[in-house]
């Protein structure tokens, strides 16, 4: 006489195993994806938030700020946690320090604002390889973005 199967065999088991394996290997790269993507998003509009904040700054005041402390709502940090590079037109370390693209062209004529990306490293140069994962403002605010899509 034979007695009624209780439960499963391990084959089945490791059956399970491997497809949740499967699902799991396609899921999670894809869902990461997206969340890196959200967080760019999220450092493009703050970007151009406080890029309108320090327009708005000179338009009263008949100048730039000379740092983002002076803006209401600061500190300012990345959804990295590092934080907002500033340089405005007015600082007298604006020719070294400001950004420039791969034809060694400043890339604003006003001021400088950028995140220094999830490394936390940057160069002036958008060349230089510590710059690829930047989100930059340039020309003058036209565009907000990725330094590698610059």
């Amino acid at each position: 006489m034979r007695r009624p199967r209780h439960g499963f065999t391990l084959i089945e088991v490791l059956i399970v195993v491997a497809l949740i394996g499967i699902i799991a290997a396609i899921v999670i790269p894809s869902f990461l994806n997206i969340l890196q993507q959200m967080t760019i998003k999220k450092v493009i509009a703050d970007i151009q938030s406080i890029g309108s904040g320090i327009e708005i700054f000179e338009q009263f005041e008949g100048r730039f700020p000379v740092s983002l402390d002076e803006l209401d709502g600061g500190p300012y940090f990345d959804r990295w946690g590092n934080p907002y590079q500033y340089l405005p037109s007015t600082d007298s370390t604006w020719n070294s320090k400001r950004r420039k693209d791969r034809f060694i062209v400043p890339l604003n004529s006003d001021f400088d604002l950028y995140s220094m990306g999830p490394d936390g490293e940057s160069r002036p140069p958008l060349t230089a390889r510590v710059s690829w994962d930047d989100i930059v403002r340039a020309n003058d605010g036209l565009f907000v973005g990725p330094a590698n899509e610059f």
